[in-house]
């Protein structure tokens, strides 16, 4: 299905989510985090940013960037439907030529939802084991956050509708979304950007950047 929206091949900037949300004090969700590269960019361009991460990777979050920032909020879980223990099948692999931080251990690619075209994809990239980890819906994460949540960023790979049906609440305060999408299955039954989008009747699409969509909260009062 087309989509007559602004279309960008690279992600989104930090000083584009700056000029969104239009002050240098927003609340942020950084959901599915990783070390924090994305967060340190929001406050670069907003220094008075309150930052929310979520990482439940315990390989990332050994170099997390910010952990002794007072402006930033760690929670070490996933966002998931539901709270409890679930299982996560972290990534691995070895990536030459790639500037990450993880190319000879690659953890950008885990998931709360089995890898399926993933492995066809890019064969590098593995996903040799599984862990239990602790979930959070995104609706108990946000209940000690009050007012606007003007951002939201996510890159659960795969997970994104989890994260949405966990957290209705939230979503009806929040203003703007990014959301990773794929036009191909890369974990079992994620959704795509229809699918998504029929879980988000309040909200319009409104960019795609690469494989990321950005969301606009049509009736949110803040």
């Amino acid at each position: 299905m087309p989509y007559d929206v602004p279309k960008r091949d690279r992600d989104i900037k930090a000083e584009e989510v700056r000029e969104l949300v239009g002050r240098d004090d927003p609340l942020i969700f950084d959901c599915g985090c990783n070390d924090a590269e994305s967060s340190a960019g929001f406050l670069r361009v907003m220094p008075r940013a309150t930052i929310v991460c979520v990482e439940c990777n315990p390989q990332p979050l050994k170099r997390f960037k910010l952990r002794d920032d007072p402006r930033v909020t760690l929670f070490e879980c996933a966002v998931y439907h539901r709270n409890g223990r679930i299982k996560f099948f972290p990534s691995g692999g070895k990536i030459p030529g790639s500037n990450a931080p993880c190319a000879d251990d690659w953890d950008y690619s885990g998931s709360t939802r089995r890898p399926t075209g993933h492995l066809i994809r890019d064969s590098r990239i593995t996903f040799d084991r599984e862990i239990e980890v602790e979930a959070r819906t995104l609706d108990e994460l946000a209940a000690r956050f009050r007012g606007c949540i003007d951002f939201i960023h996510a890159d659960l790979q795969g997970g994104e509708a989890s994260m949405i049906l966990g957290g209705q609440q939230t979503l009806a305060r929040t203003r703007w979304m990014y959301l990773e999408t794929h036009k191909q299955e890369l974990y079992e039954r994620q959704a795509d950007l229809r699918g998504l989008l029929s879980f988000l009747p309040d909200w319009s699409l409104v960019g795609i950047f690469a494989e990321n969509a950005l969301f606009k909260n049509d009736y949110t009062t803040y």
